[in-house]
């Protein structure tokens, strides 16, 4: 009995000092990520607020307004409008800019501090600097300022919300009064925001509403006393205002050149614009404006004809893109939520292993791969394939790093129930590490994930394949083209 003592004494002692090296190099990891993204924030912010550092198709987004009429993505410039009073459009932009896509990145790394504990190095640091992640706006910076990054801060409020009734009320109180708190709640988001971000940008609709709609019936479906009729006529109900939304913008918010025309000089009488003559090249006046005021008046032929104009090389190359990027998300962020089920959940006897391999896949059909083939119209109708896909990673991760979406899609994997209530601080409390930090990384993991991070690049419309490549591979792959031609 004294040597088994002992042994489990050692062993404990050992596993504590294992614990202890990770969480080290998990802070290490999270410091170099805050070090990096202030680093960007400091080359870039200055030049987006003082001068023309942020993308002109980004810029002109923002100040597209009803000034001419009601017409698609009109409400920012309305704003910017109000604003402008006070001091130039560019700086406003740019500031908002900032101040939105910083608060999606603090709200990100909150997200990661909750799995500190939770995670391995090597997920923490998947989590964090894949360029399908987050980093895909440190890389490109034509990318940047895109106006759906608003919609990463109504996705965190969906998580906050979540995690507001499972942490302090769900404990005490019934599973009736959970589902109409968080109904009620719920309202600012179907009723305000989402219908704010679909007249900000009608994109919204495919990139984010999908992820709510399916969190939500994800929610609905615990509750025992409603069935899955109910659930669906819940669910149309409760994000009505975002279909009228989008109906709205399909229907009366597609513009006239000549409506795109007056928005673009509107905004040169007030030194917005330096326009200068309008030039109409190209297809008819399919060019003829600066940035996203020439895509304004676009038909859907036309904004389709973009996509159908490219190469079969250049789909070739963004299959490769995809494929690579998208196997390397889905793979680490489900190895996330199977950490998160091995430590939240407990031990359910030897079939574990097969139950959290089974949820982390549904985790991934439904939140990831369902989302992606919804969002399929946005990559007919417009050349920015990166930013879609880049989207749809970013949300996905931060579902999986979501200690109450994963347990609770979990628990109805398994159709198991434990206490009173579906959600109790206990089953919550993450204090230990995942059975796979325990055991043996995979050498090749490391150097896949590694050699991704340095090397790979997911650029945000189609231009060239170069921009698949980092440096020092980019000037390497341009000499190579440039031997081949």
């Amino acid at each position: 009995m004294l040597l088994i003592g002992l042994h489990e004494y050692v062993i404990n002692k050992v596993m504590r000092t294992k614990s202890n090296h990770v969480i080290s190099a998990n802070k290490l990891i999270l410091t170099m990520f805050v070090i990096f993204f202030i680093s960007i924030l400091g080359i870039w912010l200055p030049k987006d607020i003082l001068s023309s550092g942020m993308s002109m198709w980004a810029y002109t987004d923002w100040l597209i307004d009803y000034s001419s009429g009601f017409t698609r993505r009109g409400l920012s410039g309305e704003l910017i409008s109000l604003l402008s009073t006070f001091t130039h459009p560019r700086a406003i932009i740019g500031f908002l800019s900032w101040f939105i896509f910083s608060a999606a990145v603090f709200g990100y790394i909150r997200l990661c501090i909750r799995s500190i504990n939770t995670l391995s190095p090597i997920l923490l640091l998947a989590m964090l600097f894949l360029p399908s992640l987050l980093p895909f706006y440190f890389y490109d910076h034509g990318a940047f300022g895109r106006k759906e990054t608003f919609g990463f801060l109504i996705l965190l409020w969906h998580l906050w919300l979540l995690e507001c009734h499972c942490n302090k009320e769900v404990v005490n109180i019934s599973e009736e009064n959970f589902f109409r708190a968080y109904a009620k709640r719920l309202l600012l988001i179907t009723g305000i925001l989402l219908p704010v971000h679909v007249f900000v940008h009608e994109s919204s609709i495919f990139l984010f509403a999908p992820v709510h709609i399916i969190i939500t019936y994800s929610v609905l479906r615990l509750n025992p006393s409603i069935n899955f009729r109910q659930i669906l006529f819940y669910l149309v109900l409760t994000y009505m205002p975002v279909i009228i939304a989008f109906l709205i913008v399909f229907t009366f918010g597609r513009p006239s050149f000549d409506v795109a025309q007056a928005i673009c000089k509107k905004w040169e009488l007030a030194n917005a614009l330096e326009v200068g003559e309008y030039d109409l090249i190209g297809n008819g006046r399919m060019w003829a404006l600066p940035g996203s005021l020439t895509a304004l008046s676009w038909t859907l032929s036309q904004a389709c004809s973009l996509t159908l104009s490219l190469s079969a090389v250049q789909f070739v190359v963004w299959f490769l893109v995809f494929a690579v990027l998208g196997f390397t998300t889905a793979y680490f962020s489900k190895s996330v939520s199977r950490s998160f089920a091995n430590n939240s959940i407990g031990t359910i006897g030897k079939t574990k292993t097969t139950f959290t391999k089974h949820y982390s896949n549904i985790m991934c059909y439904k939140y990831y791969l369902i989302p992606i083939v919804i969002s399929i119209p946005l990559y007919i109708m417009g050349w920015d394939f990166g930013r879609w896909f880049a989207v749809s990673c970013i949300n996905y991760a931060m579902i999986s790093l979501s200690r109450e979406v994963n347990y609770m899609e979990f628990c109805f994997s398994i159709k198991k129930r434990v206490g009173n209530s579906f959600f109790t601080k206990s089953q919550l409390s993450v204090n230990s590490f995942a059975s796979d930090v325990n055991s043996r990384l995979h050498y090749f993991e490391w150097v896949f994930l590694l050699l991704i991070v340095f090397f790979i690049r997911l650029p945000h419309y189609c231009n060239s394949v170069i921009n698949m490549f980092a440096s020092p591979l980019r000037p390497m792959v341009r000499l190579l083209l440039h031997l081949l031609n």
